[in-house]
C-alpha cells in the first residue's frame, strides 16, 4: 500500500501523508502545491498536462511548458517522499498525472458534499441528524490562499451555497422537532462563518425566544444587526424587530460613551473572521467610500477605478424577470471572490452593479473584468450569461 493523503481546505490548508504533516497554513501557494491541490479536487481521474498547464499558468508565461511542468510536480513529488510517502504517489501516464491507485486520497471538501448528498436523501425521522452531521463536519470556507485561483473559484463558491442550504434545512428540522439548543447552537456556529446573514441571525433570535434566554437574544442583535444593514442595503425584517423588542421591551437607547462607540466598531470588524471579499454595500454609503477612497489614493499616487457591469443573457440582450434576480445573486457571489478585500461594490440597478478599485494603472481594471467574467462561467451552471462593462478611472486633483 502506498498510504494515506489526507488534504484539507475547509478553514485551512493541511497536508498530511500517514499521519505526518508536511504542509499547513502557507502564506504563499506555491505551484507545486497548486498542483496537489488541483489533482486532490480531481483524483477520480487522470488530469492531463496541458490541463495543469492551462489552469495553473498564465498564458505565454513559460519558454518550456513540459519541462516547467515535469520539474514542477518532481519538487511535489520529493517533499511528499520526505514526508513518507512513497516514490509511486503521483503517477505519469497517457499524457497526464494521477495519484497511484494505491493511495488512499481523503479531501474534507468532497467528505463534507457526500454528508450533504447523504442528507439530502435521508428519510425524514434521519433527516435532521444527517444534517447535523454534514453541518458539524464542515470546517470553513476555503482560504483565500487557494480560493483565488481561477480553478478554485467555481468549487469555493459552490461549497459556500451548499453550506448556507443544509444550514438553512437543518434550522427547520431542528425547529420542527423543537431541539431548540440544537438549533441555538448551530445558529451560533453557523454565525462565526456567515456574521451578516440575517436568516442566519433570525433563526437564532427564534431559538433564543423561545429558551426564554432575552438577555443573549439581545446581546447577539446587538452585535449583529447594524453589520448586517450595511451588508444588505436595508433595513432587518420585521420579525427580527418583533423578536427583538419583545425580548427587551424597549428601543435601542442612545450611545452615551465613547465606549459604547469604540464596541460597536470593534464588533464590526470583527462580524467576519476573516471577512470575506469584496464589501458590499447600498448606494449612499458606496458614494461616501469612494470621497474616502481618493483621498487615500491621492496620497498613494493612485487611481480609483470605477466599473459598472451589466448582467445580459448569452446574446447581449435584458434577461426576463424571473430569471435576473437569481443571475444577479450569482454575480454577486462572483464579485465577493474576485475583487480585493480593500474593494467595494454596491447595486446600482436592476441590472447593474458598481465598483470601486483602488489601482496604480486604470488599465488594470481590464484583468479584473477577465477575471470576474471566469467566475460568473463557472457559477452559471447551465445558464449562459454574458456581461457588459463601462470603466473609468478617478483621480482627486492637489
Amino acid at each position: 500500500m502506498a498510504g494515506q493523503l489526507n488534504v484539507a481546505m475547509l478553514g485551512g490548508l493541511c497536508v498530511s501523508v500517514n499521519g505526518k504533516t508536511v504542509f499547513q497554513e502557507p502564506e504563499k501557494l506555491n505551484k507545486p502545491w497548486q498542483i496537489l491541490y488541483y489533482l486532490a479536487l480531481h483524483a477520480d481521474r487522470m488530469v492531463p498536462a496541458g490541463e495543469l498547464l492551462n489552469q495553473l499558468w498564465n498564458p505565454g508565461e513559460l519558454t518550456d511548458p513540459a519541462n516547467v511542468l515535469k520539474n514542477t510536480v518532481y519538487a511535489l513529488r520529493r517533499d511528499l517522499n520526505a514526508a513518507g510517502a512513497e516514490e509511486s504517489t503521483i503517477v505519469f501516464e497517457n499524457g497526464g498525472y494521477r495519484f497511484d491507485q494505491n493511495v488512499q486520497v481523503c479531501v474534507d471538501l468532497n467528505e463534507f458534499l457526500h454528508l450533504c448528498e447523504k442528507a439530502k436523501n435521508a428519510p425524514e425521522s434521519e433527516r435532521a441528524d444527517a444534517l447535523l452531521a454534514a453541518h458539524r463536519a464542515f470546517g470553513g470556507f476555503v482560504p483565500e490562499t487557494l480560493s483565488s485561483r481561477i480553478w478554485m473559484v467555481a468549487p469555493s463558491i459552490q461549497c459556500r451555497q451548499m453550506y448556507l442550504r443544509i444550514s438553512y434545512a437543518l434550522f427547520e428540522a431542528l425547529w420542527a422537532a423543537q431541539r431548540l439548543e440544537e438549533l441555538a447552537e448551530a445558529a451560533q456556529r453557523t454565525h462565526g462563518f456567515e456574521a451578516e446573514d440575517e436568516t442566519v441571525l433570525l433563526w437564532h433570535m427564534r431559538a433564543l425566544q423561545k429558551l426564554g434566554r432575552d438577555e443573549e437574544l439581545a446581546r447577539i442583535y446587538g452585535r449583529d444587526a447594524r453589520a448586517i444593514e450595511r451588508r444588505q442595503g436595508a433595513a432587518l425584517s420585521q420579525e427580527t424587530e418583533t423578536i427583538r423588542r419583545q425580548a427587551t421591551g424597549q428601543e435601542d437607547r442612545p450611545a452615551q460613551d465613547i465606549g459604547v462607540v469604540c464596541s460597536d466598531l470593534l464588533q464590526s470588524a470583527r462580524q467576519e473572521n476573516p471577512p470575506r471579499g469584496a464589501y458590499f454595500c447600498n448606494y449612499e454609503v458606496f458614494k461616501h467610500t469612494y470621497a474616502l477612497m481618493a483621498r487615500m489614493a491621492l496620497r498613494k499616487r493612485q487611481v480609483v477605478g470605477v466599473v459598472l457591469v451589466t448582467l445580459r443573457d448569452g446574446a447581449g440582450h435584458e434577461l426576463p424577470r424571473n430569471a435576473l434576480e437569481d443571475g444577479m445573486d450569482r454575480l454577486k457571489e462572483a464579485i465577493l471572490c474576485t475583487l480585493r478585500k480593500s474593494d467595494v461594490f454596491t447595486r446600482y440597478s436592476k441590472d447593474e452593479f458598481a465598483m470601486l478599485m483602488p489601482m496604480d494603472d486604470a488599465g488594470n481594471a481590464a484583468c479584473v473584468c477577465r477575471r470576474l467574467d471566469a467566475a460568473l462561467g463557472a457559477l452559471a451552471g447551465q445558464r449562459d450569461y454574458s456581461l457588459k462593462y463601462q470603466s473609468a478611472g478617478l483621480a482627486l486633483e492637489q
